[in-house]
């Protein structure tokens, strides 16, 4: 068995957020700087869409698979079918997404920033959705440091 050093851990963790924060403070001074008023409100609004929706294709799966692979590793099977449901699911989200903003006459720039976005509920974690499955096995054996890591990647580059 694994022994976790808690230490470790809690750096790892302390590190990981506050560079999280500090990266996301300077990104979206940046980001405003550069849209301006009017593009960052269709930003901002397409970033809380996006937001209720990545958490509509949830469905709770990461509490109960985290659970459910800490009592039993051997669960790999229940980690991959998750991941496709919610991948299928925001498939399925962003095609009625773009019938429904064709349907309104919905501005261009409004419709690319969102399929954008669409594409970061995959990759980030800040929208908590394929990244939170993914890093499930490394929480359950308590390795933060590759965790945190990873947060710390994509919010340097997403």
């Amino acid at each position: 068995m694994n022994k976790a050093n808690p230490l470790r851990n809690l750096f790892s963790i302390v590190f990981g957020r506050t560079s999280e924060l500090i990266l996301t403070f300077f990104s979206i001074t940046i980001l405003v700087r550069y849209l301006g008023a009017t593009n960052y409100g269709i930003f901002a609004s397409s970033v809380a869409f996006l937001s209720i929706i990545s958490k509509t294709v949830d469905f709770g799966f990461s509490q109960i698979i985290f659970r459910e692979f800490s009592a039993n590793s051997k669960y790999k099977s229940v980690i991959n079918a998750a991941l496709n449901i919610r991948l299928i699911s925001i498939v399925i989200l962003a095609v009625l997404y773009n019938i429904f903003a064709y349907l309104i006459s919905m501005q261009s720039e409004e419709i690319v920033i969102t399929n954008i976005l669409f594409a970061n509920i995959i990759f980030s974690a800040k929208l908590r959705n394929i990244r939170d499955l993914i890093e499930i096995p490394f929480k359950s054996i308590l390795k933060m440091d590759i965790v945190m890591f990873a947060t710390f990647i994509d919010s340097l580059f997403l």
